[in-house]
């Protein structure tokens, strides 16, 4: 059993991974190399206790506003990676007695749709997932890690460029020096970027070209000569794109960073 996906997992940022967008995408779940990597890292989003009700946490886990009606898919998909897991260890060849234990942490999972249903609390829910339940997820996360698992220095690099985005958003609904329209296209990038994050997450490079280089070429070519030329606007226009650059690069995605320069290009020659 490899230790070195324990030793080098870090508990996730505090970020969106827009799942409850991306399920209805497809067979994403085929796409995700490690599901017991997948729910550590949704695990440990859950906040530890709450008075309000199950259904009225679960979308912050996911990176959902309440009311968004792609919740239910969201919660449904998680159960559905749980099950993946479960299956993956009991299909394997090893010993019936290592199997029914390593797969234990799947019990927690039988109470979240029950509970949602029921208007249940979430400290209801929250008590299933036991610190001794997660540490049985992380032996089956490590366990898969040995044959299908994601490098963890990508996860490191996402890690990396999800807080570059979080400063990056800061700066620009700080700025002074621009006005809001000029704010909000910018934010809309900053948005964008992080939506192909989430989109990387679920379901690799597949289908990020549609999810940011098209999106992110039309917020570019919507900026006007006159909105870039303080140097406060400028800054935040470069800054942006060489944000936008870190995404494009992961995994090689040659398509998008052509898309992201022909914008670039566009944009740059305004000032």
């Amino acid at each position: 059993m490899t230790g070195q996906l324990r030793k080098n997992y870090r508990k996730p940022q505090p970020r969106t991974i827009g799942l409850g967008h991306y399920v209805k995408q497809g067979n994403f779940m085929d796409k995700v190399p490690n599901p017991a990597l997948w729910l550590l890292r949704l695990w440990d989003r859950m906040p530890s206790t709450s008075t309000a009700r199950s259904m009225q946490v679960w979308p912050s886990v996911f990176g959902l506003r309440n009311g968004d009606t792609q919740i239910l898919n969201a919660m449904l998909a998680m159960v559905a990676m749980a099950d993946r897991t479960r299956d993956a260890v009991l299909a394997s060849g090893l010993p019936d007695s290592m199997k029914s234990g390593m797969v234990e942490w799947r019990k927690a999972y039988d109470v979240v749709l029950p509970n949602v249903a029921s208007n249940g609390t979430w400290d209801n829910t929250r008590s299933e997932f036991t610190i001794a339940r997660r540490e049985r997820l992380l032996y089956c996360a490590e366990w898969l890690d040995q044959v299908c698992a994601k490098p963890e220095e990508t996860q490191t690099e996402l890690d990396r460029i999800a807080a570059e985005l979080q400063d990056l958003r800061a700066a620009i609904q700080e700025a002074e020096g621009i006005d809001d329209d000029f704010r909000a296209l910018l934010l809309d990038a900053v948005e964008c970027m992080r939506r192909a994050i989430a989109e990387y997450e679920v379901r690799g490079a597949a289908g990020i070209d549609a999810a940011f280089g098209e999106i992110f070429a039309q917020v570019l070519r919507r900026a006007k000569a006159s909105d870039v030329k303080s140097p406060e606007a400028k800054g935040l226009v470069k800054r942006t794109l060489e944000t936008a650059k870190s995404v494009a690069s992961l995994n090689g995605l040659v398509q998008l960073g052509n898309t992201l320069l022909s914008a670039a290009t566009n944009l740059l020659g305004q000032f």
